[in-house]
């Protein structure tokens, strides 16, 4: 149950992190964590398949760009302090997701 809450966990703060790249106007760094995120989670419907079409990559960017998803509190920092989960942990992770994918590019 622990590990599948961090997997929920993790996809939802990347999830949240490409969309403050893209109301940034980061796009570069925002397709970037999304095609890492793709590779990661492939078979998860909320970054689509890593072969999809480009224009359906285009509107999974923007549902991700539009979305009002909230972090659930289960996934909050306060949760951690209950746990032994580390919160730099996933910032870490996404940030590793990043660093991957640009050496793609």
């Amino acid at each position: 149950k622990q590990w599948y809450q961090r997997r929920v966990r993790e996809r939802v703060v990347c999830k949240h992190n490409i969309q403050d790249l893209l109301k940034s106007g980061s796009f570069d760094e925002a397709v970037s964590l999304y095609k890492a995120a793709q590779e990661v989670w492939p078979s998860s419907p909320s970054f689509g398949m890593p072969d999809m079409a480009i224009i359906d990559e285009v509107n999974v960017l923007k549902s991700i760009f539009l979305s009002k998803e909230e972090i659930p509190e289960m996934m909050s920092a306060d949760a951690f302090s209950k746990g032994n989960d580390d919160p730099t942990e996933i910032e870490m992770h996404t940030s590793e997701l990043h660093h991957v994918s640009e050496h793609k590019f």
